[in-house]
């Protein structure tokens, strides 16, 4: 229950009462939570403090007493963000992301005064600052920075550190998708018949029989793979360059195992077994189904620069064609064969087959052979 207490006078003096109140209850344990305050001055000055801070509960629009700066802040978020993720790669971006650009341009800002100018002005600069290497931040870091930012001051309004969320009223900046366009069926036999020989020929075969996404396949581990059943089961890591599906993405799915794939399967893990005997106690078996000569994971530009865009060549197709095209093409290649889209969502690991169906729809072939036309109107007028 609200009360106040007389603690007496301090060194210099001044007359001092305690006020008691309680908070809502913690939204991530559910505890109750009590707060303490001291107030120099008179009884009156007690009673208008704590009148202050119930109604400030009452309306939602108490915060707690705090000098927390953004940089303090966001170092606590970030632990409990770290122990609530698993996947290291996602850890270590979030903690790039948040020391070199949250803390490092906002840190100093006592959290109580962050304001939508600061964030605005935070990504602005952004838009305009480089990497190590040179290269310009791309819209979807400086989006994922926002994304961060936000998910943060949520719990800091939860908290009742801060009464509302100064990102809410920043707007990150649009995504501008370059529209990855799937191959044609005479690219696709093109594109097929120059990876053959080439030491990534398996990866690109599974790529297009799966429509898995190259992160997932740079993942896959050879416990993912059941002969047997006949099924792969993808584990969806996020960390890849592709067009990300990230609100629409299931983690992880199991779809069946095609008799093409099957045999590049085979064939790769054959591949394998002889690169490791070549490489002897140099070989780091890390289990992984596409790796390089040494076990170690695929180095994505190693991929582009020295498999892929070599095989496009070869193949007469654009050096600009994304890996992310194979993907679309398997998507695409079983809709105008006319599987369901709700099938075919399933086997993408899209969450909804209404995304799905809206990125594909354009595809479903509006005629149907005549066979077809039959067993749809013996359906509708003779069963």
């Amino acid at each position: 229950m609200p009360g106040i207490y007389s603690r007496g006078k301090d060194r210099m003096g001044r007359t001092r009462w305690l006020i008691r109140y309680e908070l809502p209850r913690d939204p991530e344990t559910g505890k109750r939570r009590q707060k303490a305050e001291i107030v120099y001055g008179t009884k009156k000055d007690a009673e208008r403090r704590l009148r202050e801070v119930l109604i400030g509960l009452d309306k939602g629009t108490y915060t707690v007493p705090t000098d927390l700066t953004v940089a303090e802040y966001m170092t606590d978020w970030l632990e409990k963000y770290e122990a609530d993720h698993q996947n290291k790669k996602t850890i270590s971006t979030a903690r790039y992301l948040v020391n070199n650009h949250i803390i490092h341009e906002l840190g100093f800002i006592k959290l109580k005064d962050l304001q939508p100018y600061h964030i605005d002005k935070l990504y602005l600069k952004l838009r305009k600052s480089k990497e190590k290497g040179g290269k310009e931040l791309s819209t979807r870091t400086v989006r994922y920075v926002h994304s961060l930012l936000s998910s943060a001051l949520n719990r800091a309004v939860a908290l009742n550190l801060i009464p509302f969320n100064p990102a809410d009223k920043v707007k990150p900046p649009r995504l501008h998708e370059k529209e990855v366009k799937p191959l044609t069926d005479e690219q696709r036999k093109r594109f097929l018949e120059a990876a053959q020989g080439s030491r990534l020929e398996n990866l690109f075969i599974v790529a297009l029989g799966t429509g898995a996404r190259k992160g997932e396949l740079l993942n896959l581990t050879w416990d993912q793979i059941n002969f047997k059943d006949k099924t792969i089961t993808f584990i969806n890591m996020s960390n890849d360059d592709s067009t990300s599906d990230a609100k629409t993405e299931c983690s992880k799915r199991t779809i069946p195992m095609f008799p093409d794939v099957e045999k590049a399967l085979r064939a790769q893990r054959t591949q394998q077994a002889k690169e490791k005997l070549k490489a002897g106690p140099l070989y780091n078996d890390r289990n992984l189904v596409f790796a390089n000569e040494v076990g170690n994971p695929l180095n994505p530009s190693n991929i582009r620069n020295r498999y892929w865009i070599p095989t496009l060549r070869k193949a007469g197709l654009p050096e600009n064609t994304h890996f992310h095209a194979l993907r679309h093409t398997f998507a695409t290649t079983l809709i105008r064969k006319g599987i369901e889209v709700r099938q075919v969502s399933a086997w993408l690991g899209h969450k909804d087959p209404a995304f799905t169906f809206k990125r594909y729809h354009h595809y479903i072939p509006a005629k149907i052979d005549e066979r077809e036309a039959e067993r749809i109107n013996a359906m509708i007028f003779q069963e």
